[in-house]
């Protein structure tokens, strides 16, 4: 059986809601996959994967991550994730501030620009 492509690529800052919107998209029947880009100093990571119809790139500030992981470790490497981002933060299909929205508000915002550049949830 043929491996279908992923619709959508979600790639970000740990803490933006990467998993939580994967989560919500696969629930509305979209193929969604993440590319662990932070974690890669291989710029071109996210490109190396099975193709996208397109990738999203999920963004938060640093004083929202910070209060989205308290104590966590991974928030000192902040600046190390945003620089192993750059390339694909501007090659992404769209971008998103995740920082004043609830998840309900951030997938619908990223189910909305699906429709409108015609990609719908699969049967």
């Amino acid at each position: 059986m043929r491996r279908l492509d992923d619709q959508v690529k979600v790639v970000g800052v740990c803490a933006a809601g990467k998993t939580t919107l994967i989560t919500c998209l696969r629930s509305l029947g979209y193929r969604a996959r993440q590319i662990a880009q932070e974690h890669s100093d291989v710029p071109s990571l996210w490109r190396r994967f099975r193709p996208a119809q397109v990738t999203l790139f999920l963004d938060a500030s640093d004083a929202v991550v910070r209060r989205r992981r308290p104590g966590n470790v991974l928030v000192t490497l902040l600046p190390t994730e945003r620089k192993r981002l750059l390339d694909v933060r501007q090659g992404a299909d769209f971008y998103l501030l995740t920082d004043a929205l609830t998840p309900e508000e951030v997938c619908d915002q990223v189910c909305r620009y699906l429709e409108a550049h015609g990609i719908f949830p699969q049967a």
